[in-house]
């Protein structure tokens, strides 16, 4: 059993730390603070609280049962790394202030919960391996990625701001990614890998040209894309020509004007449905190499609503049993 507390230019400084059932808690008020914890074990705990500019925070816990909590307030706050290695962790990292990066953080094990709220300016965080997991940015120039590996995972990512950036990947089955984006020039992909199915993906953008790029690659998935309130929102649909897609459903809500959609779908039974709701608005022609949206397999559905004036659709289909309605009102 291992455990290293190292706490360096401190003012104020709380500490307190149990070498058996692992414990470690520090308080610091100041500048320049820097806090490890590296716990060997089991039922591991560890909490760092640091206020003010400069806090550097990481934890390494290895065994069943941990818990990390780390509160940063100031400017400039780092989490770096921390990872989790074990059966039931649980992380809470919360950061107030300007430029705060969480960096990697790893959970491996089973029933993980990790929740990540930054407030503040061009913050950046980056989770890998999460059971259930919930990351909330708030102002501009925030970036995230969630990596998810396994069955049954939930991530909720939330943005507020400008000029976002989200990157959600599940591999595996039953997983639950919900993508929430308010602001402008938001950019947001989510994709499911070829070795999952029944997978849920959400994503909703609020606000003028925000980017989403949708991944499909496997079977039986569910995609619901809303874009809404702003001009210029572009989706881009993409299908992997290398492997077929059955029995997925892609719904699509685009709310503005000037909003474009162009893709592929390959694959046999698949739903999609896209509204757009607004002026000029038009599928293809720019937003990837394909003019519109194509559909390559059997049995498919294609739905496709405009309701406004000098909108365009263009929808191509290779196969059999195939559906395609176009309505323009």
């Amino acid at each position: 059993m291992r455990h290293l507390l190292a706490l360096a230019l401190a003012f104020g400084l709380t500490t307190a730390a149990s070498a058996q059932s692992n414990t470690a808690s520090t308080v610091q008020s100041g500048t320049n603070n820097t806090a490890l914890v590296d716990q060997d074990g089991s039922a591991n705990d560890a909490s760092i609280t640091q206020s003010v500019d400069g806090n550097v925070a990481e934890s390494d816990q290895d065994g069943d049962g941990n818990q990390f909590t780390a509160v940063q307030t100031g400017n400039r706050n780092l989490v770096l790394d921390f990872d989790q290695i074990g059966n039931d962790n649980v992380a809470t990292l919360t950061q107030t202030g300007d430029d705060n990066v969480v960096d990697i953080a790893q959970q491996t094990g089973d029933s993980h919960d990790l929740t990540v709220t930054q407030t503040g300016n061009r913050n950046e965080a980056g989770v890998l391996g999460v059971g259930t997991g919930a990351l909330d940015q708030r102002d501009v120039n925030n970036e995230a990625e969630l990596i998810q590996m396994g069955d049954d995972n939930d991530v909720f990512l939330e943005q507020n701001g400008e000029n976002n950036v989200a990157f959600s990947r599940q591999t595996g089955s039953e997983n639950v990614t919900s993508i929430t984006q308010v602001g402008d020039n938001n950019r947001s992909a989510a994709r499911v890998n070829v070795d999952g199915f029944s997978n849920d993906v959400f994503i909703d953008q609020l606000g003028d040209d925000h980017r989403a790029i949708v991944a499909l690659r496997g079977d039986d998935n569910d995609y619901d894309i809303d874009q809404f309130g702003g001009n210029g929102n572009r989706l881009n649909l993409q299908g992997d020509a290398t492997m077929q897609s059955d029995l997925n459903q892609f719904t699509l809500i685009q709310n503005g004007n000037a909003n474009l959609v162009s893709g592929s779908l390959v694959g046999s039974s698949n739903v999609v449905s896209v509204t757009q709701l607004g002026t000029g608005n038009a599928m293809g022609t720019g937003l990837s190499g394909l003019d519109g949206l194509v559909i390559d397999g059997d049995a498919n559905v294609v739905t496709v609503n405009q309701l406004s004036d000098g909108n365009t659709a263009s929808v191509s289909i290779t196969g059999n049993g195939n559906t395609s309605t176009i309505t323009q009102n």
